[in-house]
């Protein structure tokens, strides 16, 4: 089996950066825990069977809507466009769910992308710098995700009760590293890794 390694090892540096303030730093960057990432893509005329098998082999009543997500046991399931879930769990679990070709299709995304953890009192302001995402409570509250765009890079954006993560495609981790950074020394910046 392939070992993953992070792509950002050796570049992100801890420390801190920026005006200091009495408040503490105003963004914190981390590199969250490796996980499993797969995709679960129903074909449109077995959307509601499928997310229904997804929805009891994850132990949930319901699925997401469309740009939202759920907690299931140890696992996130984000609704992330019409057709497809993403499904978040512990480093090396299993696809949840078994496919006929005829249902869908599934993928294991773990290796694809890069996440950066983005928490503290400003951590809304940095993203929507480089996101053209409405983040504020009413448009994008907890437990959502968006597909967007920041500096051409294909960007996901999700939230959480803790935490906002951004996800780009592990060849763009180190240039949204440096976007991430550069952006966030403004506010204090503290990286911890």
């Amino acid at each position: 089996m392939v070992e993953r390694t992070q792509p950002l090892a050796g570049i992100a540096r801890a420390g801190r950066h920026g005006p200091e303030s009495a408040g503490g730093p105003g963004v914190t960057l981390s590199l969250p825990p490796r996980g499993s990432l797969w995709q679960v893509a129903p074909w449109a005329g077995t959307f509601d069977a499928v997310a229904a098998k997804l929805a009891a082999a994850l132990g949930a009543e319901a699925l997401p809507a469309p740009g939202r997500m759920a907690a299931a046991g140890d696992r996130l399931v984000a609704h992330v466009e019409p057709l497809k879930y993403w499904v978040m769990g512990p480093d090396g679990a299993e696809c949840p769910l078994a496919l006929d070709p005829e249902e869908g299709a599934t993928l294991d995304l773990s290796h694809n992308d890069s996440a950066v953890r983005v928490t503290g009192p400003k951590a809304a302001d940095l993203i929507a710098r480089l996101c053209p995402i409405d983040l504020r409570e009413r448009s994008f509250p907890p437990m959502s995700f968006a597909s967007t765009q920041a500096h051409h890079m294909i960007t996901r954006v999700l939230r959480t009760e803790a935490f906002y993560e951004v996800w780009v495609m592990r060849s763009f981790a180190q240039d949204m590293w440096e976007l991430l950074t550069h952006h966030a020394e403004q506010f204090g910046l503290a990286c911890e890794l």
